[in-house]
């Protein structure tokens, strides 16, 4: 494990030609991305790289496009009993202005926050995926449900994946079943277990953590519903995922987390998935889903 930067400038910015003549002088060997007058210069490194810290410091002082995550080898993510799912975005649910209250309960959804809905019917597609290589797919806006093709249904079958089901998704216009495309339904821990400590958190209340904006200061409140004070997390690019071993023993295979997070009105769950699955799907080469990040146990 170890935490990577990436620095990253359009050429139609005025601080282009800065960040360049930069990375020239410090023997950088940047990315050069080709895209007429969207064109761009991007940098990856690591905290132990040569001129890290100037790097930084450069970028913060010049307000240069800086991104930090943590990055995990294969290995380490391999030996995780837990690691962290997540699928490509593909298109859009159904229908696109009112999926929420077509999908979901909404008597406990709070619209500010996001929290709160809890789905009772089916999703709703304008079209099979695209995708035709990929095993498993997703949807914009949608970042906690996982979608699948049959043949993963017969894998999971027959090794005994625990604690899915799969659900119909339904085609918007006939208003049919498709007969190639599943979601699955996986069960959410029953109570809190992500250790919250180092996480940025976000209150469903006015002026809360996000209302503040360099440059600007606090920004109004929106008209609309009222705030309904629960809480999640921005998404830990930086710090661990951290969860309590105590809460994941003797739990299914697929899980999502009792806590949200996102931002604005943006709530999704941390979808967890056990080893053995991260090694089937890889051992069977199986595209569409990713485990970039292990859970660590606390």
């Amino acid at each position: 494990m170890e935490l990577q930067h990436r620095i990253l400038q359009f050429s139609n910015s005025p601080k282009y030609e800065l960040l360049k003549s930069t990375f020239q002088k410090l023997d950088c060997r940047y990315q050069f991305n080709e895209n007429g007058p969207l064109s761009s210069i991007e940098y990856t490194f690591s905290e132990h790289a040569p001129y890290a810290s100037e790097l930084i410091s450069f970028a913060k002082l010049n307000d240069l496009f800086l991104q930090s995550a943590l990055h995990y080898e294969e290995k380490e993510v391999l030996s995780a009993e837990w690691v962290e799912a997540e699928v490509g975005e593909f298109q859009y649910p159904q229908p696109e202005d009112s999926y929420i209250e077509a999908t979901y309960d909404t008597r406990n959804y709070c619209s500010r926050c996001g929290q709160g809905k809890k789905q009772d019917r089916p999703f709703r597609l304008k079209k099979d995926f695209s995708q035709k290589q990929a095993q498993f797919l997703g949807l914009h806006w949608v970042f906690d449900e996982i979608f699948i093709r049959p043949m993963v249904v017969s894998l999971f079958n027959s090794t005994e994946i625990a604690g899915v089901k799969y659900l119909d998704v339904i085609h918007h216009k006939t208003n049919q079943p498709f007969d190639n495309v599943f979601q699955l339904d996986i069960p959410t821990i029953e109570e809190p277990a992500l250790i919250v400590d180092n996480l940025f958190s976000v209150t469903c209340k006015s002026q809360n953590e996000e209302s503040f904006v360099k440059g600007i200061g606090q920004l109004k409140d929106r008209p609309g519903a009222p705030f309904c004070g629960r809480v999640k997390y921005h998404y830990p690019l930086t710090e661990p995922i951290k969860f309590k071993a105590s809460s994941l023993k003797g739990l299914p295979d697929f899980v999502k987390s009792y806590e949200c997070y996102g931002s604005g009105a943006g709530a999704n769950h941390f979808i967890l998935v056990r080893n053995k699955v991260v090694r089937l799907i890889k051992e069977k080469k199986i595209k569409g889903i990713g485990f970039r990040r292990p859970i660590h146990l606390v």
